[in-house]
């Protein structure tokens, strides 16, 4: 069963309608005001609501523009404060039970709260990863593997789990995956 994903922005809701395989990419840099740093790879979008021009003060823009096309005064959407160390967000708790697992499966221990290894894992899943067609199983596709190795201790603080298997990809296939 496939199930929808939606991306949302502000009060606004929309259907990822596909992705894309880059491989490697060489990234960009973008540095912001109030010292937010981000990087991304050239074709992706960011939302442009203004454009700063001296004498002429904000100018409406409201369009998403590839990174490679942004320039300095541009402003872009991004919600400063969502999120800081200080204040851990508090996660809806799932009912263990509700989900129909195999037998065998072993149980993981939901953090109650945000934190910095479930953000790292929330990032990491949204930027190279993927659940498995039942939902049940998280899948990184990375071609390097010293990324895999290094992330897999920071993967299991976050969920608490014992992992079970690393596939190393292409060389192996993932017992089963």
């Amino acid at each position: 069963m496939q199930r929808d994903i939606y991306a949302i922005q502000g009060t606004e809701r929309a259907r990822i309608s596909r992705t894309y395989n880059n491989g490697l990419s060489q990234t960009i840099r973008i540095r912001m005001n109030y010292g937010l740093t981000v990087e991304s790879t050239p074709h992706h979008r960011w939302f442009v609501s203004y454009h700063y021009r001296r004498g002429a003060g904000l100018e409406p823009v409201n369009a998403w523009v590839p990174a490679a096309e942004l320039s300095v005064d541009d402003v872009l959407e991004v919600n400063i404060g969502a999120y800081t160390n200080e204040t851990h967000a508090p996660l809806a708790s799932v009912n263990a039970l509700a989900l129909k697992m195999r037998g065998n499966a072993t149980p993981m221990i939901q953090p109650a709260a945000m934190n910095e290894d479930v953000a790292w894992l929330l990032g990491y899943l949204w930027g190279d990863g993927c659940l498995s067609p039942g939902g049940f199983r998280i899948r990184f596709m990375d071609s390097r593997e010293e990324n895999l190795l290094k992330n897999t201790a920071h993967f299991a603080r976050a969920v608490r789990a014992r992992i079970q298997h690393l596939c190393r990809i292409p060389t192996a296939p993932c017992p089963g995956a």
